[in-house]
């Protein structure tokens, strides 16, 4: 997801380029301690047999693609198939992103988080989350210093749904309607690239606008 103002017309400045992470994290634990957890995860992140980096599973049935040891779900790794092209992907995972980090977001609701990320937003964000859904505090925190955006949203599925619409009524289904709905971006200035698996309302939806 990537947004951009399009006519330059700044409502307010705000700080320069940082990161956000969405997520659950202790709150108000020591700084040493999440640090500390930071390391744990990228040492688990190496296939104990072999010690390749691996690129997180979703489900059983991974093997390491270096070595082919399976996994159960957990860990972030490089399905075999991919062969030893996986292993530039994986590596390039580990790189550290130049971006101070100003904040780490951590609520109950969705409204909450996306209330909380508008206003933790710096001026150039670099947001981390766990689905799309932590793009819509990101989006409509822009909005609010532009008068207007551009919207590039990838994605396989649409994230076009509404609890109305949705099969399965899971909230990172919707995420793009969301922000189109709120106003924060128009229809007219947004993309949807890489979609590939949409649902018959999200069809009906995009022929509408």
């Amino acid at each position: 997801m990537r947004a951009c103002a399009l006519d330059g017309g700044r409502r307010e400045p705000d700080r320069r380029g940082a990161a956000v992470r969405a997520g659950r994290h202790a709150r108000g634990a020591p700084r040493r301690a999440l640090l500390e957890g930071a390391a744990v995860s990228r040492l688990r992140a190496k296939c104990p047999d072999c010690g390749t980096f691996t690129a997180v599973a979703l489900g059983p049935g991974y093997e390491c693609h270096a070595c082919g040891r399976e996994f159960a779900a957990g860990l972030v790794r490089v399905p075999r198939a991919w062969g030893d092209g996986g292993q530039a992907i994986a590596e390039a995972a580990q790189l550290r992103v130049p971006y101070p980090e100003v904040a780490v977001v951590e609520e109950d609701t969705l409204g909450d988080q996306t209330l909380a990320l508008a206003a933790e937003l710096p001026e150039r964000p670099f947001v981390l989350g766990g689905c799309c859904c932590t793009h819509v505090g990101a989006v409509e925190g822009l909005a609010a210093r532009y008068d207007r955006l551009a919207l590039v949203w990838v994605d396989a599925h649409g994230d076009l749904n509404t609890p109305e619409s949705s099969p399965t009524g899971n909230l990172w289904g919707m995420p793009l309607r969301m922000i189109l709905d709120s106003g924060a971006v128009d229809a007219e200035d947004t993309i949807l690239i890489g979609a590939r698996n949409l649902d018959p309302p999200e069809e009906e939806h995009i022929a509408s606008i």
